[in-house]
């Protein structure tokens, strides 16, 4: 007998293994017009990430990564993972991008998990000069 897609690792035998699953965000920013925009309102800031409060129903560990870009053509930076479990109420942080996205990581045996709303606590104090060339 087969059976296909049940549980959430793969088992050969007695062997278990972590399935790496994973989800990423749109493109956020206030040049894209801001969170709640249609359109650009012309404010031409970075946008500053200071926190994010997961809301996860989740088994094991996840981790965060910060991606984006200084202009709509420039190469994408990646930040440091940041690891949380279900206990962590709040990742701090200190990431600043033009355009940003989130990218949600599960990799760890047993791992589960379900997104309820995700809060940001996001700053346009951000630089207006971008890095790199």
């Amino acid at each position: 007998m087969f059976q296909n897609e049940y549980g959430t690792d793969y088992v050969n035998g007695q062997n278990a293994v972590a399935i790496e699953s994973y989800f990423e965000t749109n493109d956020l920013g206030w040049v894209s017009g801001g969170p709640s925009e249609p359109s650009p309102i012309g404010s031409n800031r970075w946008v500053r990430l200071e926190r994010v409060e997961p809301d996860f129903l989740m088994q094991g560990e996840m981790s965060l990564i910060v991606t984006g870009r200084p202009f709509a053509q420039g190469q994408d930076q990646e930040s440091a993972p940041y690891v949380f479990d279900a206990n962590k109420g709040k990742i701090d942080m200190k990431e600043q991008r033009r355009e940003l996205r989130l990218k949600f990581i599960s990799n760890t045996l047993g791992g589960d998990y379900q997104l309820g709303k995700l809060l940001l606590n996001a700053d346009t104090n951000g630089d207006v000069r971008g890095f790199g060339s």
